[in-house]
Order: C-alpha cells, then sequence, then structure tokens
C-alpha cells in the first residue's frame, strides 16, 4: 500500500473520532439540557402537589363560619383547587414529553431509561385515580362544588403522589448522576482512543518512513565512499520501498560498470573478455555462455568462448556464409551494427536455413535466448560478443534495459582491443 493511502486511512480515522467527538459533545449538550429539564419537572411536580396539599389543609381549618361567607370563600378555594389540579396536569405532560426526549437522547451513552419510565408510569396511575375522584367529589354544580369531599380526597391521595412524587425526583437525580459518569468515561475513551491512534501513527511513520530514510542515507553514503554494489531489502510496495529498489539497482549497476572498466582494461584478450562478462554479469543477467565471433572475409570464426572449456566441445568453429544460413543471417547484423536479440533459439532455428554453426551453437550452449552485440567498425575487424541464457527473455524487464545500457561500453572496449591485435 502507498504511504498516501496509508496516511490517508490515518486521516480518515481521526476525521472520525472527531466526528465522533464532535456528535458526542453535540448530543451531550443536549442530553443534559433534557435531563435537567426532566428534573426540573419532576421537581415542579413534586412543589405542586404539596401545594394543592397546603391548599387541602387550609381549607380544612379555615372552613367558612357564617353563610355570608361561605359562597365567597368556596369559590376563591375552588379556583385555586383548579388551577393546582389543572397544573399537576400540565407538569405530568411536560415530564412525558421531557421522558421522550431524554430516552432518545441515551441511546449514545448507552443510558437505561427503564426506572424513569416505571416510576412515571406508576404515577400517571396515581395522578388519574386522583383526578377521577378529586372530580367526583367536586360534583358537577360548578357554582356550589362540594370542597369538603375534594378536600377529603386530596388529603387521603395526596401523601401517596408526593411518595411517587419524590421517587421521580430521586430517579431523575440517579440518571442525573449516571450520566455525568458515563459522559466522563465517554470523553475518556474518545481521548485515549485520540492518543492511541496518534502513537500508532507515529511509531507506523517511524518504521515505514523515517527508518527506512535513514538507513538509505546511510548506505548511500557507503556507496558514495566506494563500497559500490551494496543492497537494501526493499519491503512492501510504497514509494519508500520503490526509492529503495531504484537505490538497489544504481548501486549494483555502478558496481557492474566500474567493475567491466576495470577487466575490460586495453591489452586484455578475447579470452579475458568473455571471462570478464560472464564473471561479473553473467549471475546478475543469468548469462550462461559468452563467446567472440569475429568476421573474416566470407566466415565466421569463433575467437574466444567463456567457460573456456566449451571451446573444445566446438567442432565448427568456423562457418562459411552461404545465402539464408546463420553466418550469413549474424554477418548482416555485424555489418549493419545491429543487435542480435533471440527468446526461443529453438523456433529460430526453424525459421532460418541451418547449418554447422547453428547446430554447434544449440548444443554447447544448451541455450533458450540469446543477445548479440555488435562490435567494430566498417573497415575495421569487425564481430559478435554473444550472449546466451538458459532462460527465456535477455532483455526483459529491469536487468534487460541495464544489459542494453552495458552493451556500448562491452562493444567498446572488446572493439579496441580487436584493433589493436588487427594492427
Amino acid at each position: 500500500m502507498k504511504l498516501a493511502a496509508k496516511t490517508a486511512m490515518f486521516s480518515a480515522l481521526l476525521i472520525l473520532i472527531a466526528l465522533l467527538n464532535l456528535i458526542f459533545h453535540n448530543q451531550s449538550a443536549r442530553l443534559e439540557q433534557q435531563s435537567t429539564l426532566l428534573l426540573s419537572s419532576a421537581e415542579t411536580l413534586e412543589r405542586d402537589i404539596k401545594t394543592l396539599e397546603a391548599k387541602a389543609a387550609s381549607y380544612g381549618a379555615n372552613a367558612p363560619r357564617d353563610y355570608q361567607s361561605y359562597f365567597r370563600d368556596v369559590a376563591l378555594y375552588y379556583k385555586e383547587f383548579e388551577a393546582a389540579v389543572s397544573s399537576l396536569q400540565q407538569d405530568d405532560l411536560h415530564l412525558g414529553e421531557r421522558l421522550a426526549d431524554i430516552d432518545g437522547g441515551s441511546l449514545i451513552l448507552q443510558l437505561s431509561t427503564k426506572g424513569l419510565a416505571q416510576s412515571h408510569q406508576q404515577w400517571q396511575l396515581a395522578l388519574a385515580s386522583f383526578t377521577r375522584s378529586y372530580n367526583e367529589a367536586i360534583g358537577d354544580n360548578k357554582e356550589e362544588p362540594r370542597l369538603e369531599w375534594a378536600t377529603q380526597k386530596i388529603r387521603e391521595q395526596g401523601p401517596g403522589l408526593t411518595t411517587l412524587a419524590q421517587v421521580l425526583v430521586e430517579k431523575a437525580e440517579q440518571y442525573n448522576q449516571e450520566r455525568q459518569v458515563k459522559q466522563q468515561q465517554f470523553a475518556l475513551s474518545l481521548a485515549l482512543a485520540v492518543i492511541v491512534a496518534s502513537l500508532i501513527f507515529s511509531f507506523w511513520f517511524f518504521m515505514a518512513v523515517v527508518k527506512p530514510v535513514k538507513r538509505l542515507a546511510e548506505t548511500t553514503n557507503k556507496v558514495a565512499e566506494g563500497n559500490f554494489g551494496l543492497q537494501l531489502e526493499a519491503k512492501g510496495k510504497d514509494e519508500v520501498s520503490e526509492v529503495t529498489t531504484a537505490f538497489n539497482s544504481l548501486s549494483i549497476r555502478i558496481d557492474l560498470i566500474l567493475k567491466l572498466l576495470d577487466q575490460l582494461e586495453e591489452g586484455a584478450s578475447e579470452q579475458q573478455t568473455v571471462d570478464a562478462v560472464l564473471d561479473i554479469c553473467g549471475d546478475y543477467f543469468n548469462v550462461d555462455w559468452v563467446g567472440i565471433i569475429s568476421l573474416q572475409e566470407a566466415e565466421l570464426r569463433l575467437q574466444a568462448a567463456s567457460p573456456a572449456s566449451s571451446m573444445k566441445r566446438w567442432f565448427a568453429k568456423t562457418a562459411t556464409i552461404e545465402d539464408g544460413n546463420l553466418a550469413e543471417f549474424i554477418a548482416r547484423h555485424i555489418i549493419a551494427k545491429r543487435l542480435w536479440a533471440e527468446k526461443d533459439i529453438d523456433s529460430f532455428a526453424v525459421k532460418i536455413k541451418d547449418s554447422r554453426l547453428m547446430r554447434e551453437l544449440m548444443r554447447n550452449t544448451h541455450a533458450h535466448s540469446i543477445l548479440g552485440v555488435p562490435l567494430g567498425e566498417p573497415g575495421q575487424r569487425r564481430g559478435m560478443l554473444l550472449l546466451a541464457s538458459k532462460q527465456q527473455g535477455l532483455l526483459e524487464g529491469k536487468r534487460g534495459e541495464l544489459l542494453m545500457k552495458l552493451t556500448p561500453l562491452i562493444s567498446q572496449r572488446t572493439l579496441v582491443n580487436e584493433l589493436e591485435r588487427a594492427v
């Protein structure tokens, strides 16, 4: 995975955590407001019940003693009783709405409102029973309400309602306390998630980028000091791995070029030339056999081969150039200074007119692919450097590119040697 993709993943993770944190804070603020309103509604409910009980007690203590003041006081207390009962019903409605809102906002913190809901249900049943009893006691005649009976019902059922209201207040307070604990825990979890994600990203960045780049810089300095050919392990498929692979290729190329320059010095023999090419380039390019063929008027001659022992197995070291045979094919490439590259010698042998040179080449090299590098200039001694491999495709991939870049160097150095011997 590329560094950009990994960085994007970590960035997306941090953004996700940030979004969760934002959602959490918004929900927390809303839930805190709702729970506060719920507690306030429960406290108002308890306060209104006590107010109703106080009015009932006041009416009992200050019952009208004469007929003239009776209707005046009854009307006054009746209005206050009605307002208190209506306030209770309104408080219950508000409490139900708060409870519904808080139930929907409790999911993110996994808070349970089951206890609150059960207490509220008990309260509603008790309130409905009280309201029904109160209305029956008052009667249908609003001009002459039976306040004594209503007062008795309030005294009978008021303490029970007060107790249920107190339970509701306790449940609301417990919910608030649990909400505060859950909010703190959730906030701490988000903070830890951010810290862990940052540590993981920092560790990954150090291991995937900083450490490999530091190691690459140290190895580059060693190469700059002359330790050519050093290689680094390229792990993964990211940009650092690509840079490491490019460095390895550069290091081996410099090493091969310098070694070839050192081995293909002026005055080296043809056998030394092919030995140097096989020894230095053999393993890297999977070259199994190297030879030099010279062009001499109407024939080709095998001058040298490496391994040198393979020369003893060649019965036909000279091939006459005839129309359509392999010698004529190679001669045309030498004269035109064109590379000869074959991936499959067996298939090539079927297409061209056979010759003893072709049979000798196939039998003694046991090669599947071959590369011929033209040597020399017009008016001078010319020939071809042959590189044979038991594998197919000498010019495939990065190694093939490097081999193509080394062939002019091989050709130039070998050409100098050929010209010196011609003189």
